[in-house]
């Protein structure tokens, strides 16, 4: 970290690391290294993010215009806006629930531990923001793949809005659970007699940043929302303005 290892050096090194197998203290320390003495690294613009937080996204706040979510939040989002702003609607978020095969506790310190060593050490805001939302204490994800979950959350009628929606996830599905997660999604937004809206925010194949998408029923309309940084850092909203 200091720059006195030769490039075969390092590569002896990582070789043998990947090897042996890292461990999570391993991963731990060598961020808080890298912390200490790598202040400007160029990393590639790829993310894994750990959806717990989605879940309390209503406790966030979103400072831009005259600002949505409570403006007291000690998770402040302050993305560069470009387009026009969506509309202000108050609403409620209950009985939110989310799913991962693998979920992190963070009430136990060795998941808090991998948890910090997945933040990027050039990016110390984000270690800022990510320890404000554990402080809100998410609900724990189900450890469930995500078709199985979909499955028993979609298989008793609903009577509001229900909102299912992912972050940078869909690029790690298998085509197979892409069309699973496609069409039971679909066939139950068509049966419902209540609304279901499917907010994506993913790698499309396009650039700069990640796709946003929302799909409704029983309208089965499709709107695009515009694009955004993967890291949340910008936001442009094209989406068109809702009927009065």
């Amino acid at each position: 970290m200091t720059g006195q290892l030769v490039s075969l050096q390092i590569a002896s090194f990582m070789i043998a690391m990947r090897m042996k197998g890292e461990t999570i203290d391993e991963i731990a320390a060598a961020a808080k290294v890298m912390r200490r003495h790598s202040k400007h690294v160029l990393l590639d613009n790829t993310d894994f993010l750990i959806d717990t937080f989605n879940l309390v996204f209503d406790r966030f706040h979103l400072a831009v215009g005259q600002g949505y979510g409570p403006p007291d939040s000690p998770v402040q989002l302050t993305p560069k806006w470009q387009g026009s702003l969506p509309p202000a609607a108050p609403y409620l978020l209950r009985d939110a629930q989310g799913c991962d095969l693998a979920p992190l506790d963070l009430r136990q310190k060795q998941d808090l531990l991998r948890l910090h060593a997945y933040i990027w050490a050039d990016q110390p805001e984000r270690r800022a923001r990510t320890d404000a939302a554990i402080a809100l204490n998410p609900p724990l994800p189900k450890k469930s793949s995500a078709i199985e979950f979909l499955r028993q959350r979609l298989a008793a009628p609903w009577s509001s809005c229900h909102l299912i929606y992912s972050t940078v996830a869909w690029q790690y599905f298998s085509k197979e659970e892409k069309r699973q997660i496609t069409e039971l999604i679909t066939t139950r937004g068509a049966e419902s007699q209540a609304p279901l809206a499917w907010l994506r925010i993913e790698a499309d194949g396009k650039s700069p940043g990640a796709g946003m998408r929302l799909d409704l029923w029983p309208e089965q309309k499709q709107v695009e929302l515009g694009r955004m940084d993967f890291h949340g850092r910008w936001i442009t909203w094209t989406a068109p303005k809702p009927r009065a």
